[in-house]
């Protein structure tokens, strides 16, 4: 369970990590001809990939930080392992 304290903190994050989301679509998007023109570095693409592995995992937590009632240990377990995964490849 979530202590009561915290759950302005979960709200905050999740405001947040939604518009970093909503900015990183608008970056990709101004520069979609950079990243897809001959002689890319393929660092951008991997930039932008981890980024946006990043702010969704913290969306996904602090969104099921804030249903009531239930716990975060398991979504929060499956969040680290999908960006540890991301980190490992």
């Amino acid at each position: 369970m979530v202590p009561d304290g915290a759950k302005d903190f979960f709200l905050a994050s999740a405001g947040v990590a939604g518009a970093l989301i909503g900015l990183l679509f608008v970056a990709i998007s101004v520069s979609q001809g950079h990243l897809t023109g001959v002689g890319t570095s393929q660092l951008q693409r991997l930039r932008g990939a981890a980024a946006m592995s990043a702010f969704s995992n913290s969306l996904v937590v602090s969104l099921f930080a804030l249903v009531p009632g239930r716990k975060i240990g398991w979504s929060t377990l499956t969040a680290s392992i999908l960006g540890l995964r991301f980190v490992a490849a």
